[in-house]
């Protein structure tokens, strides 16, 4: 996902330059360092490894692997993609690499989630990333929803690619936590 906070397309990581600042990183997740393959009928990998200063959680708990290229039909889960599955239209949205969220009907007890704190800069006006899948993700700064809007969609490999953006200046100049969580139902790719 690629984060505009100016209109004009400058990045959130690009912009937070005070000595103090906690920038946030990895905010397109191509910083992902996969140094073990975790063998299995679901390969998966460290979280760590996938998505470096992201954190996982699987609904209840932090999780410490995320899957490897595959979603394993049948639950709710977090996985790491390094290249398009035609039986899922899964595309690489932008870059290497994608993380992708399956939700379930568990309810938001059960929502997948990636996220990470870090301080908005004081000039901050919105937020931009790309998504595919079934529904866009479910995104909140502080636990506080951010209403979507679609600002393009193009043709996407089987599914289309949507550039979503939210209006983040009510956090500017804060250090907060953004996150990024699956929908009750679907698979859901976020760049």
């Amino acid at each position: 996902m690629k984060f505009s906070i100016l209109l004009g397309g400058l990045f959130l990581s690009a912009m937070v330059s005070t000595a103090d600042a906690t920038p946030f990183v990895n905010l397109d997740f191509e910083q992902a360092n996969i140094q073990t393959v975790i063998d299995g009928p679901y390969p998966s990998v460290y979280a760590n490894e996938a998505f470096p200063g992201w954190l996982t959680d699987g609904g209840n708990s932090p999780t410490d692997t995320v899957n490897y290229d595959n979603i394993a039909i049948g639950g709710a889960l977090i996985a790491f993609y390094d290249k398009p599955d035609p039986r899922y239209g899964i595309a690489l949205l932008q870059g290497k690499y994608d993380a992708v969220l399956v939700g379930d009907n568990g309810g938001p007890s059960n929502a997948q989630s990636l996220s990470q704190t870090g301080d908005i800069p004081a000039d901050a006006v919105s937020l931009t990333f790309l998504s595919s899948g079934d529904a866009p993700p479910i995104v909140t700064i502080n636990d506080t929803p951010i209403p979507l809007i679609t600002l393009s969609t193009t043709d996407g490999f089987d599914t289309p690619v949507t550039e979503y953006g939210g209006v983040v200046s009510a956090f500017a100049g804060t250090t907060s936590e953004l996150k990024f969580a699956s929908n009750l139902a679907g698979i859901t790719t976020i760049d």
